[in-house]
């Protein structure tokens, strides 16, 4: 969960409040729609590739029906909020491992998206240094769904 400091101000508990309660798959189904870079535009079949990636996750205890409801919510709140700050919540939430599980997942939605080869680098790497991965477990991420 959010933890709201004493430096934090009514403005940001209210800004950010529907994040405040977050699950762990929250956090990574957050993480996978930064990485795909889904907005309001998105298609259908946007969705059900991040749905379909975001199912195959140990972590997300909610199937099918529940993971769409979750992803279209937070598609929608995230359209009012700096996406950057949202990442920053959803990281909160994870320990170092879940971290790796969410940037497999990520990492995923990239690579098998209609991004440009430069797009998806530039990703990748945001990701790496926000989610604090380790630089080879990354390439060894990457290479493994590079083939």
């Amino acid at each position: 969960m959010i933890n709201f400091n004493e430096g934090t101000t009514e403005i940001d508990r209210f800004q950010y409040g529907s994040f405040r309660n977050l699950m762990v798959q929250d956090a990574i189904i957050i993480i996978v729609i930064y990485a795909a870079q889904l907005d309001l535009s998105i298609s259908e079949e946007e969705i059900k590739r991040v749905e379909g990636i975001a199912e195959g996750c140990p972590a997300c205890v909610e199937k099918k029906k529940g993971i769409f409801s979750r992803i279209n919510r937070f598609v929608n709140e995230m359209r009012n909020i700096e996406r950057e700050k949202v990442l920053e919540i959803a990281m909160e939430i994870l320990t170092p491992e879940l971290r790796k599980t969410a940037f497999e997942l990520a990492a995923e939605v990239i690579m098998t998206g209609n991004e440009l080869p430069d797009q998806k680098s530039k990703i990748l790497e945001k990701l790496v240094t926000k989610m604090s991965i380790e630089i080879q477990f990354a390439a060894k991420v990457i290479e493994r769904l590079d083939k």
